[in-house]
């Protein structure tokens, strides 16, 4: 796996203060972390980032 891969994390919850909160704290350790809010707009965030990591 590519280094800059490892520390891509897709965070995937339907409550916004839990994903703001989880994705600022994964942000300050330093990895780069993107949010869906729902499983479809988590598969499109897969084939577009392909992410190391899915956190559900």
């Amino acid at each position: 796996m590519p280094t800059d891969r490892k520390r891509v994390i897709l965070l995937v919850d339907d409550e916004p203060n839990l994903r703001h909160a989880v994705k600022l704290y994964l942000d300050e350790e330093g990895f780069q972390t993107f949010t869906a809010r729902d499983g479809i707009e988590a598969l499109d965030l897969i084939r577009d980032r392909m992410p190391a990591l899915v956190v559900l």
